[in-house]
């Protein structure tokens, strides 16, 4: 689960960096901004950012239950993080 949090917080990161550089058009130009704006709002980017966002924030709270109360069961709160981030996931893709 950690490699998946930190890849996740890389495609964030990402994503926050593009998202800054399409907004400041005077710098980069009126064209490369919407090539870039289209290619963030696609689906498949649209669905990748929110997918990292849910499963970076349900790993981080199960870091800080973890971290917070030593003595919790980790197999168990990684387990049960997993599954509500594939139900919350099967969900938004459902409805998408």
């Amino acid at each position: 689960m950690w490699l998946l949090h930190r890849i996740t917080g890389i495609i964030l990161v990402l994503f926050l960096l593009l998202h800054i550089l399409s907004m400041s058009t005077h710098i980069v130009g009126e064209y490369l901004s919407s090539l870039l704006e289209g290619f963030l709002n696609s689906d498949f980017v649209v669905t990748l950012i929110v997918l990292s966002f849910l499963f970076h924030a349900l790993n981080g709270i199960r870091i800080l239950i973890l971290d917070t109360f030593p003595f919790g069961d980790e197999e168990k709160l990684s387990i049960t993080a997993l599954v509500v981030f594939l139900i919350i996931s099967v969900f938004f893709l459902v409805r998408l």
